[in-house]
């Protein structure tokens, strides 16, 4: 009988914590979330940034409404990956004051782990023309960065660029 194993037991799949990801650029934020299976991520929305204050309740309302237990924050390295940038440093600035933010607002507040940014927004333009992914381009980037994080966690990849914790 489908979904039965041997003595008669249903097969439960495990369910993992959710996790929403975030491209920060500039002017806009691509967010995704994953499924509770860790099979896939899901661009969510871009958000378009207006104040920091404004920005930082929006995206805990979403940590909150969607019950995400960690945030994967794309961080831009080098290309090679063996270094830091002025964009990195902005990034791990920005989320410093979000976690500040979270503290103020959410109960419990999110870790923030930092992950590879180097190459989502040129795959989420390859993404969307070759496998007609929909959803806008920072949201895509955001659902690769997220899909690259649950795949090295599979793997017990070791590799990362640091976090915050609450």
């Amino acid at each position: 009988m489908a979904g039965l194993l041997g003595h008669g037991q249903l097969m439960v799949p495990e369910l993992k914590p959710r996790l929403m990801a975030v491209d920060v650029g500039l002017t806009k934020i691509g967010i995704a979330l994953n499924d509770s299976l860790w099979l896939g991520a899901t661009p969510l929305e871009v958000m378009t940034r207006t104040s920091r204050k404004a920005d930082f309740a929006h995206l805990c309302r979403l940590l909150d409404r969607h019950e995400v237990a960690s945030v994967i924050c794309g961080l831009p390295v080098s290309d090679h990956g063996d270094g830091e940038t002025d964009r990195t440093a902005y990034v791990r600035e920005w989320a410093r004051r979000w976690m500040q933010a979270q503290r103020h607002w959410l109960a419990p507040a999110r870790p923030v782990v930092f992950g590879d940014e180097r190459w989502p927004p040129a795959a989420a333009r390859i993404a969307q023309r070759e496998a007609g992914r929909r959803g806008p381009e920072d949201a895509v980037a955001a659902a690769l960065i997220l899909e690259a994080y649950m795949r090295a966690r599979e793997r017990s990849d070791p590799r990362g660029w640091g976090r915050i914790d609450p």
